[in-house]
C-alpha cells in the first residue's frame, strides 16, 4: 500500500485506529511493522481527520454521495451510499458552525461519528480555531491509533503543538513534535517512544519517498500514496498527505 499512486479518495488511508486500553508505556519501535510506523507518521501530520474534514468542509447539498443536510450552521454528511466513484461510505460528520471563521469565539467543529470510506472510520472532533485540535479515534484494518494533537499555522508553517501525543493501542504511546513549511523542502517530525523516529522533509527521493532515521540511523523510507477528492468535489483537492500545505487547505476551506 505505501508508496503506491492511488487515484481513487482516500484509498491509502486504510491507516489507523483507535479506542479504548490507551497504554501508559512508551511504544518500542523495535516491536512495530513497517506499516505500523507509517500510520503513525501519516497521523503525525493529522491525515486522515484532516482529508476527511475537508470533504465535510468542501461538501454542499445535492451532492450524491455522501449526502448533505444544512440546518443553520450546522452541515451534517451521512454514508450508507456509494459515490461516483464506486467507493462506499459510512457513518455521520457534523460540521459545527459551518461560517464559524467570521467569529473567533466560535471555532468549527467536526464531530465524526463512525465516518469514513472503504475500510477507514473516525470517531471523535477536529476543531478548527487558532490552532488546529484533533481528539480522534481512527479504525482501519491495519490497526488502531489514537490521536490527542494539535497543529498551529505559524505563517507558511505548521507546527506540533507540545504535549501532543499518538498512541498505538495496545503497544504504547509516542510524543509528537515537529515543524515544517507548507511550500517549500523543509522541517520535521519527530516521534518520541522508546526510540527516535524522524521524518526529514528536507530528503525526498524520485519517487516521493521521505528519509527516516530511528534514534540517527537510517530506516525505511516513508513513502506518501497520492489520493484525490471524489467526483463530486471536482477534484479540489490532489496531494501527497504529507504535502505541506494540508492543514493549510483546512484553515482555507474553514475561511470561504
Amino acid at each position: 500500500m505505501r508508496g503506491t499512486m492511488v487515484t481513487g479518495w482516500v484509498a491509502m488511508l486504510g491507516v489507523v485506529a483507535c479506542v479504548s486500553g490507551e497504554p501508559t508505556e512508551k511504544l518500542s519501535f523495535l516491536a512495530t511493522t513497517d506499516a505500523e510506523r507509517d500510520m503513525l507518521l501519516y497521523e503525525g501530520a493529522g491525515t486522515t481527520e484532516l482529508l476527511l474534514g475537508l470533504v465535510g468542509l468542501l461538501s454542499r447539498p445535492g451532492q450524491r454521495c455522501p449526502t448533505v443536510v444544512e440546518s443553520g450552521t450546522s452541515r451534517t454528511l451521512k454514508g450508507g451510499c456509494t459515490d461516483e466513484d464506486g467507493e462506499t461510505w459510512r457513518g455521520t460528520l457534523v460540521v459545527e458552525n459551518v461560517v464559524g471563521a467570521t467569529n473567533p469565539a466560535k471555532p468549527v467543529r467536526l464531530r465524526y461519528s463512525d465516518f469514513g470510506v472503504l475500510a477507514l472510520s473516525v470517531n471523535g472532533t477536529l476543531t478548527v480555531a487558532a490552532d488546529i485540535e484533533s481528539d480522534v479515534e481512527i479504525r482501519a484494518d491495519e490497526g488502531v491509533v489514537r490521536v490527542a494533537a494539535a497543529w498551529q499555522v505559524a505563517g507558511e508553517d505548521t507546527v506540533v503543538r507540545s504535549s501532543s501525543k499518538l498512541t498505538l493501542v495496545g503497544e504504547g504511546y509516542v510524543n509528537l513534535s515537529g515543524r515544517w513549511g507548507s511550500s517549500s523542502s523543509r522541517g520535521f517530525m519527530e516521534l518520541r517512544g522508546e526510540q527516535v523516529l524522524a521524518l526529514d522533509f528536507g530528503r525526498r527521493d524520485s519517487q516521493g519517498c521521505y528519509a527516516t532515521t530511528l534514534d540517527g540511523v537510517p530506516a525505511p523510507s516513508f513513502c506518501a500514496a497520492l489520493v484525490t477528492a471524489p467526483t463530486s468535489l471536482g477534484g479540489k483537492l490532489r496531494a501527497s498527505p504529507l504535502d505541506r500545505g494540508l492543514i493549510h487547505a483546512v484553515v482555507d476551506a474553514v475561511a470561504r
